[in-house]
């Protein structure tokens, strides 16, 4: 299955076919996390079109509170890596 987002005039949007494959993972999780008694994470990687600015779609996404995660490198490709929100936090203290 092929699952891309595509850019839109308020952001990125999940074809169809992401939310779908979404939706069975989530499922997934769900009952794992009950039949094992412990949180499980759940995720979608997608391709999204090439002229998406991901840091500006993350940065411009998140709220006050919000964990973001962004890797921009440009020599590399123009590979990045963006984030928003935590599954999990670790806190150091001292």
């Amino acid at each position: 299955m092929s699952t891309r987002a595509r850019a839109q005039s308020g952001g990125l949007r999940l074809e169809e076919s992401g939310r779908a494959l979404l939706h069975r993972r989530l499922e997934a999780a769900s009952r794992r996390a009950r039949a094992e008694r412990r949180p499980v994470l759940a995720a979608v990687t997608v391709p999204v079109p090439a002229e998406t600015d991901l840091s500006a779609a993350v940065l411009g996404s998140r709220g006050s509170t919000d964990a973001v995660f962004c890797l921009e490198q440009p020599a590399r490709g123009g590979f990045v890596l963006a984030g928003l929100g935590a599954a999990t936090v670790i806190c150091a203290h001292g």
